[in-house]
């Protein structure tokens, strides 16, 4: 099993003026479609962000001629950036699964689940007036436009994750973003609410929790808690973690 060809397609899709914790989103999106064939008749396909087609041609010459079920050389080979591996890695993986005759979530390790539901991924934004086909194109500069575009999402198609991105506005509109969405979309009817990015410091300043413990001032007598929701962002991954801080400060004269 040899891959005989290898394409990478840059494509430009059309974006909403979506506001996060860096800017504004352009206009368009970039992603690269990575795509291979075998000798013996397997194809493979793998997807990443930005325009990578750079990068996989400088590998062409390894890649065409290698057995996609090799994935340690493979990875070896490799000469690039991450994210534009993850496109080639995915596409040699597809083709290697297809020759084992198994789905590609089996060839890796197995299945947790045979669904996967989908999320609703909210943002702020501006006012998008090309934005046929989307759902929601008025802007959401606030919580209570934030949660009007949450009821059109949850109201079109269903939704029972509404995920978040937050991070643009002072934390104090995501709290209370986070606090009408909730009243609105309880735990307890199903609806979760798995993510927004701020910065870890302003929570902690947010939250009231000390910076550090001073041993001539130790009067805070009550447990302070505070959950913080942190999107981490990495090349290929994004990790959603939820951590609840509890500082246990007893009073002292």
């Amino acid at each position: 099993m040899k891959i005989t060809k290898l394409k990478a397609t840059p494509v430009a899709m059309h974006d909403q003026p979506l506001l996060n914790s860096t800017g504004v989103h352009e206009s368009y999106r970039i992603r690269t479609i990575v795509q291979i064939e075998t000798d013996d008749g397997y194809t493979g396909a793998g997807e990443t962000s930005s325009d990578v087609t750079s990068e996989v041609e400088s590998n062409r010459s390894w890649i065409e001629g290698h057995d996609p079920r090799q994935m340690t050389i493979a990875r070896l080979n490799w000469k690039g950036t991450s994210r534009a591996w993850a496109a080639v890695e995915t596409a040699l993986l597809d083709a290697a699964a297809k020759q084992a005759g198994l789905p590609l979530c089996d060839y890796i390790g197995g299945r947790a689940r045979d669904k996967v539901e989908w999320a609703a991924y909210l943002f702020y934004k501006f006012a998008d007036e090309n934005g046929q086909g989307e759902i929601a194109t008025q802007e959401a500069l606030d919580p209570e436009g934030f949660l009007n575009q949450a009821e059109q999402f949850v109201e079109r198609y269903g939704f029972k994750a509404l995920k978040i991105k937050g991070g643009f506005f002072h934390p104090d509109v995501d709290i209370e973003t986070f606090r009408l969405l909730r009243k609105r979309f309880p735990k307890q009817d199903g609806y979760e609410i798995p993510s927004t990015r701020m910065l870890f410091g302003q929570l902690i300043h947010r939250s009231g929790l000390p910076k550090k413990s001073n041993s001539t001032n130790r009067s805070i007598s009550k447990t302070q808690q505070t959950r913080l929701l942190i999107t981490l962002n990495s090349r290929n991954t994004r990790i959603f973690l939820q951590l609840r801080i509890c500082v246990f400060l007893p009073s002292h004269t």
